[in-house]
């Protein structure tokens, strides 16, 4: 009897745990935080000023953690400038790569024709 095996493909959207906090999902964790800590206060029948303590010990971490990695929370025009800035650079560097890939093969097709006196079209540069 043959089996086989289907690889089963991840479902749901893709996350990267690794990313830090922007503009958006900072207030967004805040929000949730501050949900939880209600949400628990209320459920358990704290006192008031316990869930006011540790939404201000919340704020104050994430303040810290955010001056601690010079981050003060870029906008959305200050994260595209930024990202234009490396793809115009990304450009720049490969526009010199192709330059200098040009001029090898150029190299080479003037070696070939010199030494054996054919002509060659070079589709390719590996460097």
């Amino acid at each position: 009897m043959a089996t086989t095996a289907t690889k089963q493909q991840p479902s749901g959207p893709v996350l990267d745990w690794s990313a830090g906090h922007g503009p958006v999902t900072g207030a967004l964790s805040a929000t949730t935080g501050a949900f939880a800590v209600a949400a628990t206060g209320a459920a358990t029948a704290m006192p008031p000023g316990w869930a006011l303590a540790v939404g201000a010990a919340g704020a104050l971490g994430h303040t810290v953690a955010g001056l601690r990695v010079r981050n003060a929370g870029r906008t959305l025009y200050e994260e595209a400038r930024e990202e234009e800035a490396i793809a115009a650079e990304q450009r720049a560097i490969a526009r010199e790569l192709s330059a200098e890939r040009r001029a090898i093969a150029a190299e080479w097709v003037d070696r070939i024709q010199r030494v054996c006196s054919t002509t060659v079209r070079v589709v390719g540069v590996e460097i």
